[in-house]
């Protein structure tokens, strides 16, 4: 174990290995300055600085001047500082780079960093670097007031440096909480990668991604999660990008941008934000927004209504939850036939939905039916009684389709149905009796009695209520043709009446 001490790596101690130390001081720890191709590995670093802010700014572990080409690996790094202190303290895990200098082809991976500041944390930090790899890090940061989770800035002010550019952000796990919190951050600083970063972020505003000046750069496949309450409670501190709360953010002429992939979910108390926001880019920048997962402002805004940019030219398409709208088509019919019911299920823009299970409510029962290529799922209901039956249909959702739901009814009217019941000889008349066996008020109708297609006798009936009869007199036939001939009664012989069957309207006598 090392108390107290510092060991810096200076131009003639380029190709060194500091490997398995355990280190212990309340100030910065391991350095290098103006070397080359050294490794520092597998270290464990305990920084405390509790008191009345010895320090203004400590690192655990630092590249500076022209460095090129060192690995960070596979380190320890744990900072507590004051919870309340009397002054302003700054920490950083790592933080390569300096005023005036390009580290180039340096490499941060697989290091653990736990910080507990009263004011600022920075988890790793690049200030003018160039093709940096940052990779598989796992940060745990809490700022009462600041939190940097990964920051990149840019020192091209000075003539003789380059902007930072070319740097790769990759599958790093950051969880931050605290104040004004970026998980990720990066200024004037062109052709980054920030790729398959998982993070989260908990405290009074949040940004996930925020990046000013920006050029062509790669945001892809990340996982972001972020709660914010209110960006007004942040008062004290500055920082050139702003304070305010979102997924992704790009500002200051940020142009071409490719933001593919992500899963993004903001949370946000005081409302209005969005899971991507993109202002200011140059006139002839072209964005790209695919295939993201977006939800923000509390669930209101999802997909494409979670983005916004201020260029007519962006290409935006493919982001999901889409909201989806799911219409119920019926036809009312008659008691005793078949109620085919349709629900149509779109996604916002208007497509057809295939391929997809919709359940249907009717009657106080359940039923299913996967949507065609049209988007149509079918039902067929049978036995519905006569009267007015509410209609729900229903559609889960997915990852890229919200759910929905529509309410319509279906409408079974009665119908009436007419038999002959009975027939009675009486002298020369016959009494007929007529049931209405429906679930309707028959309309008038015709009764015919024939034996011959030239010999008949019609007589008028008129409506029965349904399970009701009536019986008519009708005068037919001399006495000879009675008792020589069959007869037929038929009840509504021309179907000018409607019924639900007109195949039982006949009775055949001989009486």
């Amino acid at each position: 174990m090392i108390s107290f001490c510092q060991i810096i790596l200076k131009d003639g101690s380029s190709g060194s290995l500091i490997k398995d130390l355990y280190m212990i001081s309340d100030s910065c720890v391991l350095a290098i300055e103006e070397s080359n191709d050294n490794i520092l590995e597998n270290n464990r670093i305990l920084i405390m600085n509790v008191g009345d802010a010895l320090y203004y700014s400590v690192t655990g572990i630092s590249i500076t001047g022209d460095s090129v080409r060192n690995k960070i690996l596979n380190n320890n790094i744990e900072m507590i500082g004051n919870p309340n202190p009397l002054n302003s303290v700054y920490f950083y895990g790592i933080s390569i780079g300096s005023y005036g200098y390009n580290t180039i082809n340096n490499t941060i991976s697989g290091n653990k960093i736990n910080i507990n500041s009263g004011y600022y944390s920075g988890g790793i930090s690049l200030t003018g670097a160039i093709g940096t790899i940052v990779s598989n890090n796992i940060l745990s940061l809490y700022g009462k007031h600041f939190v940097y989770g990964i920051a990149i800035s840019d020192m091209s002010a000075w003539d003789y440096t380059q902007k930072s550019n070319k740097n790769q952000i990759i599958s790093n796990n950051i969880n931050a909480k605290g104040g004004m919190i970026y998980l990720i951050q990066s200024y004037n600083s062109i052709y980054n990668t920030i790729k398959n970063n998982n993070i989260t972020g908990d405290g009074d505003a949040v940004y996930g991604y925020a990046a000013a000046g920006a050029l062509n750069d790669l945001v892809e496949g990340n996982i972001m999660i972020i709660k914010g309450i209110d960006s007004s409670k942040i008062v004290n501190g500055f920082d050139s990008i702003g304070f305010g709360h979102g997924g992704i953010f790009f500002t200051q002429g940020s142009s071409n941008i490719t933001i593919i992939n992500n899963k993004i979910t903001s949370i946000y108390k005081k409302g209005g934000d969005y899971g991507i926001f993109i202002n200011g880019s140059d006139i002839d920048s072209k964005n790209t927004i695919k295939n993201n997962i977006i939800t923000s402002d509390n669930a209101k805004k999802v997909g494409k209504a979670a983005i916004f940019t201020d260029k007519s030219s962006d290409l935006i398409s493919g982001n999901t939850p889409k909201k989806t709208t799911l219409d119920i088509l019926t036809k009312t019919i008659y008691k005793g036939k078949i109620a085919t019911i349709k629900a149509i299920l779109k996604d916002e823009d208007g497509n057809l939905v295939a391929n997809t299970k919709i359940q249907l409510k009717i009657n106080g029962k359940l039923y299913y039916a996967t949507t065609n290529s049209k988007g149509v799922a079918t039902f067929k209901i049978s036995s519905l009684k006569v009267g007015k039956f509410r209609v729900t249909a229903d559609y889960v959702g997915n990852t890229a389709l919200l759910k929905s739901s529509n309410t319509k009814y279906q409408v079974v009217k009665g119908i009436p149905d007419l038999i002959i019941k009975k027939v009675k000889k009486q002298g020369n008349s016959y009494q007929i009796t007529i049931k209405n066996q429906g679930s309707a008020k028959s309309t008038i109708s015709k009764l015919k009695i024939f034996y011959k297609k030239n010999k008949y006798k019609l007589a008028t009936v008129k409506g029965i209520n349904p399970g009701k009869s009536i019986t008519l007199k009708v005068k037919f036939l001399k006495k000879l043709a009675n008792n020589k001939y069959t007869k037929i009664a038929q009840i509504n012989y021309n179907k000018k009446a409607l019924e639900s069957n007109y195949n039982n309207n006949k009775k055949k006598f001989k009486v």
